[in-house]
């Protein structure tokens, strides 16, 4: 998803541990440990240097530019926010299935349940 945004490319460096290294604006990863110019953000979370399967996503972020302020000292080229679909009060499911050569299956799923009509949570 990340490929079709305008000035974003996925870079793929030994330094980065099989995690995404991502280049907004030309700004990334310029050899072997080096650290990461763009910061990840899962709901708020830090995925830096770790990879990562996601799954059941509302929407993805991009934030060009200099970060450093909100972001830390891993934003100097942007940062990406992953947002997760917030539960629901209904029941839903959703499955992937990759098959390949050499006996690769992967499965991927998530599963919503409602816990209690009454359950609410308090925000302060």
């Amino acid at each position: 998803m990340l490929q079709s945004v305008p000035s974003v490319s996925l870079q793929n460096e030994d330094s980065t541990k099989n995690a995404p290294a991502i280049a907004i604006r030309g700004i990334g990863v310029d050899g072997a440990n080096k650290q990461l110019s763009t910061a990840i953000y899962e709901d708020g979370v830090v995925v830096n240097n770790q990879g990562g399967q996601f799954y059941d996503l509302a929407r993805i972020e991009v934030l060009r530019g200099p970060k450093g302020t909100l972001y830390g000292a891993t934003a100097v080229g942007g940062a990406v926010n992953i947002i997760s679909n917030d539960p629901k009060q209904e029941s839903e499911a959703a499955a992937s299935i990759e098959v390949g050569d050499r006996s690769l299956l992967h499965i991927t799923g998530m599963g919503n349940a409602p816990i209690a009509d009454n359950l609410v949570t308090a925000h302060q």
